[in-house]
């Protein structure tokens, strides 16, 4: 999914704020395809087999906070903030809501230089299956509640690359027997902005995850897509871009099942 605000340009056209609700530059952008990643995004999404599908997210983190460590390229962020992604049923006239998850999020981010960043975000997340859902098909929602701690280091060799890897670790689950353990991992790529008014660069980007609670299995996703800025270091975005995912499902009530899918959606950046 998309990056509002690169790093990539921290030192040079743009030199971050620093202080209480410092704005520029983020020390750790967000990732491009992780599909929990606190975004504003719509998307028509078409499950294999299934009929087309509908997904809004409603969410953004917000600088709450900037720590200057001596120099524009190195600095410590702490945002907060959250999500709700929610999957409806575009083809009846109700447009029925399946599904949603609500998140919060309170990242620590740190920008070591200008190719080295990290992460550390607690974050709790829920789900919650749609009355119309469980009218329809009489399933039982299960509790899904989950607090957990990610880190995330990410490299950046040059400015059109971007790989990262982390790991993520269960705190508290309602669940039994719920696996403690996540591995994450995954690379991004950009091209040169091209244009005038407005900018535009294209992007490609895959994200890699496996989770212990469904033996280690992998949920993959990727993108490609087209970014429009009015300046090249504006904060504000839109992506345009096709995504294919497979593997189990994301959202909470459904973890344990697997889905194949492609979907064209946009992602805004405030």
């Amino acid at each position: 999914m998309g990056i509002g605000c690169s790093a990539r340009s921290v030192g040079a056209a743009q030199a971050p704020e620093f202080g209480l609700f410092a704005q520029g530059p983020r020390a750790f952008p967000s990732l491009i395809a992780d599909p929990r990643e606190p975004q504003l995004s719509l998307r028509a999404a078409v499950p294999t087999s299934r009929e087309v599908q509908g997904e809004v997210a409603l969410g953004e983190l917000f600088s709450v906070y900037k720590w200057s460590l001596g120099s524009e390229d190195r600095f410590i962020q702490w945002l907060a903030g959250g999500g709700v992604f929610s999957r409806f049923d575009l083809l009846k006239s109700t447009k029925d809501l399946q599904v949603s998850d609500y998140t919060a999020n309170m990242p620590v981010d740190v920008r070591l230089n200008r190719r080295w960043s990290g992460r550390v975000m607690p974050f709790h997340i829920s789900s919650h299956l749609g009355d119309d859902f469980i009218v329809e098909t009489g399933r039982l929602p299960r509790k899904y509640s989950v607090d957990s701690v990610k880190t995330l280091l990410a490299l950046e060799p040059d400015p059109q690359w971007r790989l990262y890897g982390g790991y993520q670790y269960v705190i508290r689950s309602v669940n039994e027997n719920f696996g403690r353990h996540a591995v994450q991992s995954g690379i991004e790529w950009k091209s040169a902005w091209r244009g005038s008014l407005p900018r535009w660069q294209t992007f490609a980007a895959q994200d890699l995850q496996s989770w212990q609670r469904v033996g280690w299995n992998i949920q993959y996703h990727a993108q490609v897509g087209i970014r429009l800025k009015r300046t090249e270091h504006a904060s504000q975005a839109m992506n345009y871009y096709l995504e294919f995912a497979t593997g189990r499902r994301p959202f909470g009530q459904f973890y344990k099942e697997k889905e194949t899918l492609w979907a064209l959606g946009f992602r805004f950046h405030i």
